[in-house]
């Protein structure tokens, strides 16, 4: 018969419950502790106003340092962070033995959006002075995160008008419904009237917004009015566009904020704007790396300026070596003398006329249209035209209207980004910045916000890389280890 070791349930033993005695002593939630114990909370601390009379709140650093420790640990749920305090014994060296509930970890982590932006300029200011921030290289770019609301609750006028109409009628059959009814029944039918009333509200809401937008078809959505339906690997969702600064000496962010914005055509010049103000004469030399995604002349201007060269993708372009030729709108030369577009194989596409189109937006736009004849001969042609062509005599450019000096100054900045040296410079872009929002969604479930609103979204997007800063520190600088006990 096999021997198993005997237990006793009912064995009274005496357990040591010293806060120091839970964890080892290189516990990464006792670098947490000591890394926010060392930081400026007086922002966090101005919002209590219970100097005279009320209940001891729980102090801001306790909170701190239980929040970031979770969401390092890929935890987010406020209610799941609330069991954990019970029962984890990190946790519970972290809200010593406190044991805060669901409801105050979430209100602090949506109300204090701002004090998270001052906390994240701090480890910022950490990685500069322990040299982990060099400011050679910065990447930029966006990912996009889902938000707290459904997809389902977007809508247009035509469905706006469809609820607010259903919404009415089931309210009047409550309303007409017999006062005699079971006292349970007409519990359940208060509770309903309630919701369908909060409902209408929302609705009214959510036309008023759309009457505000200037162009039509425009969606809302219901319950999160600044969540936006962007697309995202082949799907639409209601989310938000996460940007961020990436150093590439350690990928730290030094730079972050949130945009609706579905693409990033518009963030470059606002990140880099932020980064002059915030750093100035620091950048001086730093290659800031970007896609083509934010490719654009507003940007292009802001090359060379305070000293930063800006490295723009350009988007595809042929390998030095390379059997595969360079043909394609992406490999063509505009001549603003001639206002024509010059092909690798000696064809001239001239301007013949302006074109009107409708935007996605419902706007008129305006674009002007470059062809040439002559390359049905063209032994490149299958990779020069569109895959759906099928006649081969004449190859169509449709390029926006816009100013013949705008267009020079773009065929420059792409004169620029040909040259071997940028091309290899630019190399560095996708091994800086990609890892660090893999490591944000994927390996630490930051997929998904868990607050709403764009300014308390803005505020846990700080705290993603505030948590993503602090493993840094304490990963290069040694930051957080206890020096004396």
């Amino acid at each position: 018969m096999p021997n198993f070791v005997q237990t006793n349930p009912t064995q009274i033993r005496l357990i040591p419950m010293g806060l120091d005695e839970l964890i080892t002593e290189d516990h990464l939630a006792r670098r947490f502790k000591y890394l926010i114990e060392g930081s400026d909370l007086s922002r966090f601390e101005s919002k209590y106003n219970n100097f005279e009379n009320g209940r001891p709140a729980i102090p801001p650093a306790i909170l701190l340092a239980i929040i970031t420790y979770a969401y390092a640990t890929g935890v987010q749920s406020s209610r799941v962070i609330e069991e954990k305090c019970k029962t984890d014994h990190a946790f519970m060296f972290l809200a010593q033995f406190l044991e805060p509930d669901h409801a105050t970890i979430a209100r602090f982590r949506a109300m204090n959006a701002e004090a998270l932006e001052n906390l994240f300029a701090q480890t910022v200011a950490l990685g500069v002075d322990s040299e982990l921030i060099s400011f050679e290289e910065l990447a930029l770019d966006g990912t996009k995160i889902q938000s707290m609301g459904s997809r389902c609750q977007f809508v247009n006028t035509d469905k706006l008008e469809t609820k607010y109409e259903k919404c009415k009628l089931i309210i009047k059959e409550i309303l007409a419904a017999p006062e005699e009814q079971e006292a349970a029944a007409s519990k359940r039918a208060a509770r309903k009237l309630r919701k369908l009333e909060n409902k209408l509200k929302n609705i009214a809401a959510a036309r008023q917004r759309l009457g505000e937008y200037e162009s039509k078809p425009k969606r809302v959505h219901l319950t999160e009015p600044d969540t936006r339906l962007m697309k995202d690997n082949g799907t639409y969702d209601a989310m938000y566009n996460a940007q961020a600064v990436v150093d590439g000496k350690t990928q730290m962010i030094v730079q972050q904020h949130v945009t609706q914005n579905e693409n990033d055509i518009k963030e470059g010049p606002i990140a880099f704007d932020a980064l002059v103000s915030e750093f100035g004469s620091a950048l001086a030399g730093t290659k800031v790396l970007a896609d083509v995604g934010y490719l654009t002349d507003e940007f292009i201007q802001k090359d060379k300026v305070g000293g930063i060269d800006l490295l723009i993708s350009i988007g595809a372009q042929a390998a030095p070596g390379s059997s595969k030729p360079a043909v394609g709108r992406q490999f063509m030369t505009y001549n603003a003398k001639a206002d024509a577009y010059e092909c690798k194989m000696g064809k001239t596409l001239r301007f013949t006329h302006i074109k009107n189109k409708k935007e996605r937006n419902g706007s008129i736009g305006q674009y002007r249209v470059y062809q040439t004849s002559g390359c049905q001969d063209c032994q490149f042609k299958k990779e020069c035209f569109l895959k759906r062509a099928r006649k081969w005599e004449k190859r169509t450019l449709i390029d926006k209207a816009i100013d013949p000096a705008v267009a020079e100054r773009k065929q420059n900045y792409r004169n620029k980004m040909e040259a071997s040296a940028n091309r290899k410079a630019y190399k560095r872009r996708s091994a800086i910045v990609e890892p660090v929002f893999g490591l944000i969604t994927s390996h630490r479930n930051g997929d998904k916000f868990r607050v709403w609103g764009l300014k308390r979204v803005s505020g846990e997007w700080a705290l993603h890389c505030i948590v993503h800063n602090m493993l840094k520190l304490m990963k290069y600088a040694q930051i957080g280890h206890r020096v004396a006990v």
